[in-house]
């Protein structure tokens, strides 16, 4: 699936990204996911008039800002916004590594919950999972199984200071923030490519076609 940004689809394996579970790591979530996913997203709503695609986040946390996203000609009448609150009960799988299953918030807990159900709607061309750390193998797995059933792109934003053993993602992208620009590593991928770091020029992306409808929100319980 291409990002509509050249750029970075010449440093991807396949040109673009693959149908599955991808994840961007980046330090403390500020190193360029959220430019990713923004572009993914708007990619995916050029592509299709008909595409929706939808943001997951734990309430309180650090929130998808409405300008950024009009900056990034994401259209926010076809964005679903689900925000997990931050005292929801879940409990932790027994196979959730170290820190990210002893420091994860209520909130936090349910995203695995949160993302299957939305994955396995079929209602969403992209679907984007910030601060999705607590997730385990297992979530992970049936995250995956949802999404290609439906064939659709799930993206996982994770802190790169927070450990978690290895997950069955198609493809696991290690991000940086450079003066105007992201570094882009391959670190894992389903048929064993990787790469070294690369520079992501900002100003390489397309204009976007700015669109300023309201956002849809949804406070998931």
């Amino acid at each position: 699936m291409s990002s509509s940004w050249p750029a970075l689809d010449a440093i991807l394996p396949d040109r673009g990204l693959p149908r599955g579970v991808t994840e961007l790591v980046a330090p403390r979530l500020t190193g360029g996911a959220t430019t990713i996913a923004l572009a993914v997203m708007r990619a995916a709503m050029l592509r299709d008039a008909r595409a929706w695609c939808a943001w997951i986040e734990v309430d309180g946390d650090a929130r998808l800002y409405a300008p950024a996203v009009d900056r990034a000609g994401v259209d926010r009448a076809r964005l679903f916004v689900v925000r997990a609150p931050s005292h929801a009960s879940s409990h932790a799988s027994s196979h959730a590594s170290g820190r990210a299953s002893s420091h994860a918030s209520g909130g936090a807990r349910a995203l695995p919950r949160l993302a299957s159900k939305v994955a396995a709607s079929g209602a969403f061309d992209v679907v984007v999972v910030r601060g999705a750390s607590a997730f385990d193998v297992r979530a992970v797995r049936r995250l995956a199984l949802a999404t290609e059933e439906q064939g659709g792109v799930v993206l996982l934003l994770t802190d790169t200071y927070v450990t978690h053993e290895a997950w069955p993602t198609a493809l696991r992208l290690e991000l940086a923030r450079a003066p105007e620009a992201i570094s882009v590593r391959v670190a894992r991928e389903r048929r064993g490519r990787t790469s070294a770091a690369r520079s992501v020029a900002l100003a390489s992306r397309a204009e976007p076609d700015v669109r300023r409808p309201r956002a849809v929100l949804h406070a998931a319980g």
